[in-house]
């Protein structure tokens, strides 16, 4: 860390000489050493020696901007997507059938009623589904619909 010294006559005279010669703070306390570019500001404040730029040099902006014009944002609507028609499906025995009497092939979508007596669709499943093509699909979010189950 740089060892500061004092502002002694002899430095503040030094300093005035170099301030009107026109060197910049950082090229004023390269050359006096002892002080920072900050501590050249300061007493140059402190002596009341004119500011390096005039005050007028500086981007003036008027208090009272004028107001920016509403953005209008055009946004393409997508075109809708055609419906899917759910196929129809075929219940076996039109009432179903409960969990006990369903195999590893029947169609698992829940008919109608509760618990034990819940009854399940039952016709032929799909490979590597629980359900049949129609309750598939009806299982499946719209997105996942168009792109025939599978994860994107």
């Amino acid at each position: 860390m740089m060892e500061m010294l004092p502002w002694t006559e002899e430095r503040k005279a030094e300093f005035r000489e170099y301030y009107a010669a026109g060197l910049s703070h950082r090229e004023i306390a390269t050359r006096l050493g002892g002080t920072t570019k900050n501590a050249c500001v300061g007493i140059a404040h402190r002596l009341g020696l004119p500011p390096r730029r005039p005050a007028n040099s500086r981007i003036k902006i008027p208090a009272t901007a004028p107001p920016l014009p509403p953005v209008k944002l055009k946004r393409a609507k997508p075109a809708p997507a055609p419906p899917v028609q759910p196929k129809a499906v075929v219940v076996v025995g039109k009432k179903g059938l409960i969990i006990w009497d369903l195999n590893h092939t029947h169609c698992r979508w829940p008919l109608w009623g509760e618990g034990v007596a819940m009854r399940y669709c039952a016709q032929p499943k799909d490979e590597g589904s629980s359900y049949c093509e129609p309750h598939r699909e009806l299982s499946m979010a719209p997105s996942r619909r168009a792109s025939g189950g599978h994860m994107r």
